[in-house]
């Protein structure tokens, strides 16, 4: 049994080169003080994305969401360390599965869906996970002339 198994749930079928690094540096934080608690456990990490947004660098890492609700009073701590491994800017959000709305007279239409499974919920879950240690006070949504759509948020 290798290391990645211990620590990642669910092994993806190609390990990318940030998946491998990522796991590399959740091997050093099992030994940190304040994280070694909560490091025992499994990630269950779905994936991980390196994106170049300006000339900056970010890893995204999506973390079932229910897992990610527990860890939630060590995730700016979990961040800041990684962060300082990796040298990116790190962001956790919470893997959520969309429902489809149901198509007109069809059995599935009576099917209650919920709305933290339409796509505004898992939106807006997605929002509040990426800037989790403050909270959104406020939101405007300014839409343009040219159908494009400009969302204002107040933290």
């Amino acid at each position: 049994m290798s290391t990645e198994t211990k620590l990642v749930e669910k092994e993806p079928k190609i390990l990318t080169p940030i998946h491998k690094s990522l796991v590399a540096v959740f091997r050093k934080l099992r030994s940190h003080p304040k994280l070694a608690r909560h490091m025992k456990r499994k990630l269950p990490l779905v994936n991980v994305f390196e994106i170049d947004s300006h000339g900056t660098k970010c890893v995204i890492v999506y973390i079932k969401s229910y897992i990610l609700a527990a860890m939630k009073k060590i995730v700016p701590l979990l961040r800041i360390e990684v962060e300082k491994n990796l040298g990116k800017q790190v962001y956790f959000i919470g893997y959520r599965r969309i429902i489809p709305k149901p198509a007109k007279r069809t059995a599935a239409a009576k099917v209650h869906r919920p709305f933290r499974r339409t796509v505004t919920g898992v939106h807006q879950s997605m929002l509040e996970d990426l800037v989790y240690p403050s909270e959104i006070m406020g939101r405007r949504t300014l839409y343009r002339p040219n159908s494009s759509k400009l969302i204002k948020i107040f933290l």
